[in-house]
């Protein structure tokens, strides 16, 4: 993922203000909005370790590809 955002000029600040203001408000939005529904998911399921390691860490794992993109994108506007 990070050589593929290097190569699309995310990383270098070649991309306009807009582009990171949206990344960050969709990424964060969505990416919150998954984790969460992942955590009412486990707490739905008594967090059992067969749901939370199969189905489970899902919802964390593509959640946090959002928020990442969002920190990222809060870094280069800074």
């Amino acid at each position: 993922m990070g050589m593929a955002l290097y190569k699309w000029g995310v990383l270098t600040g070649e991309r306009s203000n807009g582009f990171y203001q949206k990344g960050m408000i969709i990424g964060l939005l969505t990416g919150l909005a998954l984790v969460i529904f992942g955590v009412t998911q486990h707490a739905a399921h008594g967090w059992t370790m067969e749901y939370s390691f199969f189905l489970g860490m899902q919802y964390n794992y593509w959640g946090s590809l959002g928020v990442s993109f969002s920190f990222i994108s809060m870094v280069m506007l800074l």
